[in-house]
């Protein structure tokens, strides 16, 4: 592990040389409950509040895809099996312990987001739940069995049609906020600081109706 001032020399190192610019932003270090050098990464895949399936990804190295390893969950927690083509998977991850709590939180977040998909990026850590990222566009390639596919793609086209009549009902478009606080974390002068934000600026609005909490 870096200190936090290697970490600061090491970019401030880089961006010198001209081969990469900011601004730059550090996840903090997360333990694992029982221990393993990095937590499993829980990746949830949600139509506009309809989990499709729960991947959970190990990694035994850092920086080491080969040792990379899967596993794909229904939303219960029951295997899927080989949905992904050329993928390892190994069938003795753990299905997390707070795996309802997670996919509750995904389903709920899809909803605030307001799209027909979104991956939702989860740690489960000794202090709790970790967000790591809510994404419209997983990266790498998604080979995925054919049944699977056809399973999934019917899930967006329902969750696009709920979404239309959502917003035909008074829905928002975009992303909701609910009433709680929405720190922007975004650097000076990005557009989302400026007094004409545009589809930067925050709705808060209450997400009770549309998105099943307060």
């Amino acid at each position: 592990a870096l200190t936090e001032a290697e970490v600061v020399e090491h970019f401030v190192r880089r961006s010198g040389e001209g081969r990469i610019s900011g601004p730059f932003f550090a996840e903090e270090f997360l333990d694992q409950p029982g221990g393993g050098p990095i937590p499993d990464d829980v990746k949830v895949y949600v139509c506009y509040g309809e989990v499709q399936q729960v991947l959970l990804r190990r990694v035994a190295k850092h920086g080491d895809q080969k040792s990379q390893r899967r596993r794909y969950l229904a939303a219960d927690g029951s295997d899927l099996g080989d949905v992904i083509e050329g993928t390892r998977m190994d069938p003795t991850i753990p299905v997390p312990a707070a795996l309802p709590e997670i996919t509750e939180l995904a389903r709920h977040l899809s909803l605030a987001v307001g799209l027909p998909f979104v991956r939702v990026d989860v740690y489960e850590t000794d202090r709790g739940l970790v967000l790591g990222e809510v994404t419209r566009a997983p990266g790498g390639a998604q080979r995925i069995r054919a049944d699977h596919d056809e399973a999934m793609g019917l899930a967006w086209e329902r969750a696009a049609y709920r979404l239309d009549l959502d917003l035909q009902a008074g829905r928002p478009p975009g992303i909701l906020h609910g009433t709680h606080p929405a720190p922007n974390h975004n650097p000076d002068g990005h557009v989302s600081t400026s007094a004409q934000p545009g589809p930067w600026e925050p709705r808060v609005v209450p997400c009770g109706r549309w998105c099943g909490q307060g």
